[in-house]
């Protein structure tokens, strides 16, 4: 009897070693295909070229880096620009002017410069300068110090832009009377919910897009800066901006205006929409503007 049980548990335990190897065979294709499938998986392209990647390389290289020479203060006043810094080295240093259309990582030759001949220094220039046909606004640049050389000038400090800025008005500051505030405001039957609301912020969306145009219409009015006219729709002004922005001033609500860019072909003016439009949008409700040129 112990005979027969002896022999009925090998052959059970036989049964189920073969019935573990054929399982793990009929696996093992399967294991197989799915190992060369993972292999053969492609990777998925970088939405970046490489122009792109090294120009992000070289910029964190620029931030992260340590300069021996700065520009410490800009002042940008009614009619004039002073700018303050140092330098030190052998060599002929001097102060480079980058408009906002250039990049700094890109420039080659500073296409505004001045020389330094002192170490310490503290420049004054005008303000306003003719350039290509339009007077230039130098708040808008920044400065920085270069060392002049042959086919590159060396960049040998960090950009700096605008500290100080003087102020056509100074409006005295709202103080906040809650936290709440409210997005987007605009002209409808609900605006005398600002008092209900109980809110002292809010945000307006000017898409300039929208009024204005590069030649004159009917009702419209002009607008000169740079020397050069622009035209906006005062419709438009009075009925969606002023609106809602008178309400919020009778209430004391500090308002902060968000300014929007739409794609040319969805501008009033498609030819201001042209020039607006930022060269690598693609698809969007809004752009970037264009600062490449």
């Amino acid at each position: 009897m112990e005979l027969l049980k002896s022999h009925f548990f090998l052959m059970r335990k036989a049964y189920i070693e073969s019935f573990i190897i054929l399982l793990f065979l009929s696996c093992c294709p399967f294991i197989v295909s799915s190992c060369h499938e993972e292999e053969k998986e492609e990777i998925p392209e970088s939405p970046f070229d490489e122009e792109d990647i090294q120009h992000e390389q070289d910029l964190n290289a620029y931030l992260g880096k340590s300069y021996s020479c700065k520009i410490s203060q800009v002042s940008v006043m009614e009619s004039s620009v002073c700018v303050t810094g140092e330098y030190t080295g052998e060599g002929n240093f001097f102060l480079g002017e980058i408009p906002p259309y250039l990049d700094i990582i890109d420039v080659k030759k500073a296409p505004y410069k001045l020389k330094l001949e002192d170490s310490s220094f503290a420049i004054k220039l005008e303000r306003y300068v003719e350039r290509d046909g339009a007077l230039y606004d130098r708040l808008l640049s920044k400065w920085a110090i270069y060392k002049e050389g042959v086919e590159r000038d060396q960049l040998v400090s960090h950009a700096h832009q605008a500290d100080e800025i003087h102020a056509f008005q100074n409006l005295p500051a709202i103080k906040l009377t809650s936290k709440k505030g409210l997005g987007g405001i605009i002209p409808n039957q609900y605006i005398s919910d600002f008092t209900l609301l109980g809110i002292s912020s809010a945000t307006i969306n000017v898409c300039i897009t929208q009024f204005m145009h590069l030649t004159p219409r009917a009702g419209d009015i002009a607008h000169t800066y740079g020397g050069r006219t622009y035209y906006m729709d005062e419709g438009y002004l009075k009925t969606v901006l002023d609106v809602p922005l008178l309400e919020a001033a009778k209430r004391n609500i500090a308002v902060a205006a968000i300014i929007l860019v739409e794609p040319a072909a969805k501008c009033v003016d498609p030819d201001l929409g042209v020039l607006l439009q930022h060269p690598d949008y693609e698809r969007g409700v809004y752009t970037m503007p264009n600062m490449t040129t």
